[in-house]
């Protein structure tokens, strides 16, 4: 009987130390497997912060803002069109009022009328220049005739003269030479001064062709007013976005700087938040900010 115990004994002793070896192996690969996942989980906070938790704020005073457009006519008149509605999105350029264009069309007309006056006025003085050229060289031409006509005078009363005082010729000859190289330096003096006028004629009338000039330059800037006028009737989006807080009606009269919509670019929205006594603004679009509005918390994702 002794011996019986003492074999059972020594057979139990290795299945003991059998045991004991597969817990320290567990232990060992469930340490291992701890390690490896605490690296894994490491890893993937440090990405989600690198990627998104170092783009989080929390706070609880944050409002979400943007820069938006308050459209305003730059003319007068009556409201002939609205063809967008509140909280409709909108394009660049696309047409969102019109202003009865009738009056500014007619203010165009006859500022295009004006220019047109303006140009013939000009066309006119500038003819007038040209034949009061002409007419100074008609005067030259007669000052050169006067001149050889007077010389000629002029020696007929030499001649005559001279006859006179030898007895061949009568005095009276000699008198009427004298009287017809008068008349003809008369005649050269009175020419003469007409160059002289004509040509001062010449300098009013290029006075008035820059006058009529200068009043054709401020006729076109009349005209392209009023074509910037007729093209303010329409009015356009600035850039995309969303209609807000539109206030007028068609036949409703606005004055320039009436308030007629407001243009909100949505997409372009941002946070402005105080977090830790530090301005946050202008965070980048895309990015997440958790913010807590009172007692509520909740997440903002901005754009």
């Amino acid at each position: 009987m002794r011996d019986m115990t003492q074999t059972t004994q020594f057979r139990a002793a290795p299945s003991r130390a059998g045991a004991g070896l597969s817990a320290a192996r567990l232990k060992r690969s469930a340490l291992g497997l701890a390690v490896v996942a605490g690296v894994f989980a490491g890893a993937d906070y440090g990405w989600h912060y690198w990627t998104t938790g170092r783009f989080l704020v929390s706070t609880d005073d944050a409002y979400v803002d943007v820069h938006s457009a308050i459209i305003s006519p730059k003319i007068s008149g009556y409201i002939a069109a609205v063809p967008v509605d509140d909280n409709q999105r909108v394009k660049a350029g696309q047409v969102i009022a019109r202003i009865d264009p009738r009056d500014y069309r007619t203010a165009l007309d006859q500022a295009r009328a004006n220019v047109t006056a303006a140009e013939a006025a000009i066309a006119t003085l500038a003819q007038q220049i040209a034949q009061q050229h002409l007419a100074v060289e008609q005067a030259q031409q007669a000052v050169a005739s006067d001149q050889a006509v007077l010389v000629y005078a002029q020696q007929n009363f030499q001649r005559y003269a001279a006859l006179a005082r030898t007895g061949y010729g009568t005095v009276q000859q000699a008198q009427l030479s004298r009287s017809d190289q008068s008349q003809k330096q008369a005649k050269l003096t009175g020419d003469t001064a007409g160059i002289a006028s004509a040509e001062k004629q010449i300098a009013v009338l290029e006075a008035q062709l820059a006058q009529a000039r200068a009043s054709l330059a401020q006729r076109e800037a009349g005209e392209h007013q009023a074509e910037l006028n007729l093209s303010y009737t329409t009015i356009t989006a600035p850039f995309a976005g969303t209609v807000g807080v539109r206030t007028l009606q068609v036949g409703q009269y606005v004055q320039p700087g009436t308030q007629l919509m407001a243009i909100v670019p949505l997409h372009q929205v941002y946070v402005t938040a105080n977090y830790m006594e530090t301005q946050l603004t202008h965070l980048r679009r895309g990015q997440p900010v958790t913010i807590a509005v009172d007692t509520f918390p909740g997440t903002l994702v901005h754009g």
